[in-house]
């Protein structure tokens, strides 16, 4: 394609998977100005793998042409191709800040600056810090500055302070943005404001000052984060509760574990969402009251970096985890394949019988908790509390045959043979009996080849 015309019919008329092999096999540096240009306007191809081909070729590009060619799109009208430039700008990073300054300059179109604001502010490149302060000195347009103050955050710049102070005043709007770039700069005179402003301002505002002093509090901040457990309610409570856990990870300090401070870790498990559980299981020294682990275990599932956590603090801490399971098992869970697989893994990690660990009256009610969910309409919930039953105990497993046998799924049959192959015990040959009659030609044959085994062990 020596031709501008015969790369423009290329690219309308191709079908996406030549257009991609061509983009897979060209270097953007040896193409003349007008050629890139063109081969630009796939931006706006309507299929994503074209698009997808466009960007990694862009981004992993060292030609200085492109960010100068990419700003031209933020004026364009489809949308798509609009942010598909500012991604790949963004992903170019710093070669892109002279470029969208420039672009920049003279642009009176608010959306087009707000858009290059914000582009900036991810690029987090230090020069465009004074031409953003010059804008949200004089801009009138609340969403313009809006973006000014998100960006400067992000630059940490430090010299926006004053001005982010003043926006505050300003209108109720901006003040979320004022105290989130204020978190991130993260001077102490943004710190004494913030602190100055709380004990005014509603609970939205509120939020937001929390969670930035989760970021730059010091020692002092932290207890008094801990003092407004006092009086917090709703998601007041989970904010702080991961402010205070950000900010003991920081400063490495303990929390004081009273009663409020055992109300919020509650109150945050059972209500908020998981990165706030994930902070209040996080300020946990020790996972040893049961009512805590109760409600941590009923989040299992919800989200895998709060299981990690979960896992972790529960195997540290086996042996009180294990007194918490009997009345966890009683509630209505939605999450009982995961409770049961934690269980089993607790039960597995331990190198000595359970007897060992819980009493008598203990292993009765864990055993009992345990087997109602033989009858869960889960299969592998079910397996789960077979196997547990027979790690806990193999003679009360035996006990509960009938409901193990009934079971309709194969593999849980083939479990519970491979179950009582591990026990020497004339006690599981009824059982093999029964099941060496089963309908499932791979159930009675592994049935009856084991009972012959251990008919030949006992005579």
């Amino acid at each position: 394609m020596s031709t501008l015309s015969e790369l423009t019919n290329f690219l309308e008329q191709a079908e996406p998977q030549q257009k991609i092999e061509l983009l897979q096999q060209i270097s953007t540096i040896e193409l003349a100005d007008e050629i890139l240009e063109i081969l630009l306007t796939v931006l706006t191809d309507q299929d994503k793998g074209v698009r997808n081909s466009i960007t990694i070729l862009l981004a992993s590009s060292n030609d200085e042409r492109i960010p100068a060619i990419l700003v031209k799109y933020i004026s364009s009208a489809d949308i798509a191709a609009r942010n598909l430039a500012g991604e790949i700008l963004v992903m170019i990073g710093s070669p892109s800040v002279t470029p969208l300054l420039n672009y920049l300059n003279g642009n009176t179109c608010y959306d087009d600056q707000k858009f290059i604001i914000d582009l900036l502010g991810l690029i987090k490149d230090k020069s465009a810090e004074e031409p953003i302060l010059e804008i949200l000195r004089k801009t009138e347009d609340g969403n313009v500055k809006l973006s000014c103050l998100e960006a400067l955050g992000n630059l940490k710049s430090e010299k926006a302070v004053d001005l982010a102070m003043k926006c505050y005043e300003e209108d109720e709007l901006y003040k979320p943005t004022v105290n989130e770039a204020l978190g991130k700069i993260g001077s102490q005179k943004a710190l004494d404001f913030m602190i100055a402003k709380y004990p005014n301002e509603d609970e939205l505002t509120k939020f937001a000052i929390i969670e930035s002093l989760g970021l730059i509090g010091n020692v002092d901040t932290f207890f008094f984060l801990i003092s407004e457990l006092h009086t917090a309610n709703g998601p007041l409570i989970w904010v702080l509760v991961n402010s205070i856990a950000s900010l003991k990870d920081k400063l490495d300090l303990d929390v004081p574990y009273d009663e409020k401070v055992r109300y919020a870790i509650l109150n945050t498990l059972y209500e908020a969402q998981p990165e706030f559980k994930k902070a209040a299981i996080l300020l946990l020294k020790e996972f040893n009251d049961k009512e805590i682990l109760t409600a941590a275990l009923t989040t299992l599932g919800d989200d895998f970096e709060l299981d990690e956590i979960l896992r972790v603090k529960v195997l540290e801490n086996k042996e009180h985890s294990l007194l918490g399971f009997s009345s966890l098992l009683k509630m209505d869970l939605k999450n009982a394949g995961n409770i049961l697989g934690l269980l089993s893994e607790v039960i597995e990690s331990i190198d000595e019988p359970i007897s060992k660990i819980l009493n008598g009256l203990q292993v009765r009610g864990l055993i009992d908790s345990l087997s109602s969910y033989l009858d869960h309409p889960d299969e592998e919930a079910r397996r789960l509390t077979m196997n547990l039953l027979f790690k806990i105990d193999y003679k009360t497993a035996v006990l509960f045959a009938d409901k193990m046998l009934s079971d309709d799924n194969l593999w849980n049959k083939i479990r519970l043979i491979d179950n009582l192959a591990e026990i020497n015990d004339k006690i599981v040959n009824p059982l093999l009996q029964q099941l060496s009659k089963d309908n499932e030609v791979m159930v009675s044959k592994r049935a009856a080849d084991l009972l012959d085994q251990k008919t030949s062990i006992y005579n």
